[in-house]
């Protein structure tokens, strides 16, 4: 089932769910704070579930059920050295004047928060000469889609008309064409994903 990322559609695919007395499920939380509600309407029907790549938490952090996740800090490590190597073949070299760093966040996903901070810690032990002023960790929140990614890329390379040259780290592949559709509108050359 597909809720497309809207919490409400998703509970009530989960009642659903429950109510044809499904053997388990395996659930994306659209939006973490529906993980204690999650939790207590499986555990109400007597249905195991485990979360899918989205810490299922309560509002003080804490795990309300198991999950499967793969290591965001890890992904954001391995991102990060890539556009580093990605830098170095490319002639992109300190001063790094007109280059700028985005790297999309959205704080409602842990695994996201985790691939920001992987990849921000290690692009910056490997390049600590970079300027922090052209450094952009943008908070894109699930709102819109593709639309949001987009929408918050474009503000973050309108606001900064200097940048020519925009190193991009996303939330998913599954939306890495939507910045670079607008680097390519404007003339620059953006690097496969």
């Amino acid at each position: 089932m597909d809720s497309h990322l809207d919490p409400a559609e998703q509970l009530q695919q989960l009642d659903t769910m429950i109510s044809q007395n499904v053997d388990g499920i395996i659930i994306f939380v659209a939006n973490q704070q529906i993980s204690k509600t999650v939790a207590e309407k499986c555990a109400e029907a007597g249905i195991p579930f485990v979360g899918e790549s989205n810490r299922l938490i309560d509002d003080q952090g804490n795990l309300v059920g198991p999950c499967v996740e793969l290591d965001g800090y890890g992904m954001g490590k391995i991102c990060a050295e890539w556009l580093v190597q990605y830098m170095k073949d490319n002639g992109i070299t300190a001063p790094y004047e007109n280059v700028g760093f985005m790297n999309l966040d959205e704080p409602d996903v842990s695994n996201i928060v985790d691939r920001a901070n992987g990849a921000e810690d290690t692009f910056f032990q490997l390049l600590p000469d970079f300027p922090r002023e052209q450094y952009f960790r943008v908070q894109q929140g699930k709102e819109g889609g593709a639309a949001a990614g987009f929408n918050v890329a474009s503000a973050t390379i309108s606001a900064n008309p200097k940048i020519k040259t925009w190193l991009v780290i996303l939330r998913l592949t599954t939306r890495a064409a939507v910045p670079h559709v607008h680097l390519n509108r404007q003339g620059w050359t953006a690097p496969p994903v």
